[in-house]
């Protein structure tokens, strides 16, 4: 259902996407399976938008954040490559401005980016917790009482988002 400007942007979009992955596949064996993940993960969105009856913009934003959210990622950036990917889409997309695709769309699409993490969220909270664990033993400290209740506590909410009380939080 997209028209063919929006079939356009999304393809040119990937595009920029997948040469950012061909340029490294020499130098980075992972990135042969982002590129691979980032497939599947745009089929995934469009079944989901399928099944919700999505409009050809909101399938078309969706499919944007997606392709860009993990469009960055590497072992030296696993926590925060969406944050990589929200500043590669917002360079790209940017120049993609008019008509239908407005600055709110594309402040959506930024946002949507923003709030990735991979699943599932109790695989992140543990990974959040060692890289935190990690950075006071590099720096030669020691987690006090109340930093190990204060890390309890957020790796909690990580591990559980939809959780009310964390949500309303």
């Amino acid at each position: 259902g997209l028209s063919d400007v929006q079939q356009k942007r999304v393809l040119d979009a990937l595009g920029e996407v997948r040469e950012h992955y061909a340029r490294t596949f020499d130098t980075d064996v992972d990135q042969r399976v982002n590129w691979i993940h980032t497939q599947g993960e745009l089929g995934r969105v469009v079944d989901a938008a399928t099944a919700a009856h999505a409009t050809p913009q909101q399938l078309e934003d969706a499919l944007l954040a997606s392709m860009f959210s993990d469009s960055l990622k590497t072992k030296a950036n696993f926590t925060t490559h969406h944050l990589d990917g929200e500043l590669s889409a917002e360079r790209i997309l940017k120049e993609q401005l008019g008509g239908d695709f407005t600055p709110e769309r594309l402040n959506g699409i930024l946002h949507a980016i923003k709030e990735h993490q991979i699943a599932p969220p109790s695989f992140m909270s543990m990974i959040y917790g060692m890289e935190i664990k990690g950075s006071f033993t590099r720096e030669g400290k020691e987690l006090t009482d109340a930093d190990n209740a204060a890390l309890k506590s957020l790796l909690g909410k990580i591990a559980d988002p939809f959780h009310a009380a964390h949500a309303d939080a």
